[in-house]
Formats: C-alpha cells, structure tokens, sequence
C-alpha cells in the first residue's frame, strides 16, 4: 500500500519531503517564467534563496513548491517591474506570497523575506492544535 501512495506521489509531482535528523532536504521547486527568459542563474538563484526557507519550516512537509518570476507589462512610466511568486502547499494551508521589485533580484528576495514570516505565523497556528 505505500509503494502506490509514493507512486502516486510521483506521478502527480507532490513528492512530500521526508525529514530526518541526519538528512536535509531541498526545496524541491517548480519555477515558471513569464515574459523573461529563465536563465540558469535566474533558477539557481531562486532555488538557493527558497532552498534556506527549509530551515523555518521545522518537521512540516512541504507537498509542492511553485515558484513563478515574470516582467510585468510595459505600462509603467518608469523603469521596468518584475514580479516573483511563491505557493507553497503545506498540510492543511497554500502559503502564498508575491512581492514586485525594479530587479529580478530583489523581488525574490523580497519574496523570501515575507515567505519567512508567513511560515512562522503559520508554525505558530500549527502549535495551537
């Protein structure tokens, strides 16, 4: 019976994370991209600044992780504006945060600054239970 439910798992990319003491495991993130080109560095920067939300989460699974970057439209008068977001499906509850910035950079960063914060919130609903 476990062997279908891991298989089921797979088949449908909700592979929950399976923490140990002695192991750490990874985010593993599935990251969009609209109106910018996905770089390598874009995804490797992603994955490393979520991959650290993994401490914040504690013993709580993570069932999936997407990620989505974008450019927004060309109608702002200054500059151009991107945006980053982050669902993250965690037992019971979508955590989700999405934050805009002048630079890919700093929209992911800002995502992981406010990520950080919902998932202590949500940490502190989990305890009360």
């Amino acid at each position: 019976m476990r062997d279908l439910i891991q298989c089921a798992y797979r088949d449908f990319s909700l592979t929950p994370f399976i923490r140990n003491d002695n192991v750490i495991n990874n985010m593993n993130l599935q990251i969009k991209a609209k109106n910018i080109e996905l770089t390598e560095e874009i995804k490797d920067y992603a994955q490393k600044k979520m991959d650290a939300l993994d401490k914040y989460l504690g013993d709580f699974p993570v069932i999936n992780a997407d990620f989505q970057v974008e450019k927004t439209t060309n109608h702002h008068q200054k500059g151009e504006v991107y945006r980053a977001e982050l669902n993250l499906k965690v037992p019971q509850e979508l955590l989700r945060v999405e934050k805009t910035g002048t630079d890919i950079h700093q929209a992911i960063d800002l995502v992981r600054d406010h990520m950080e914060i919902v998932i202590n919130k949500y940490r502190e609903k989990r305890k009360g239970l």
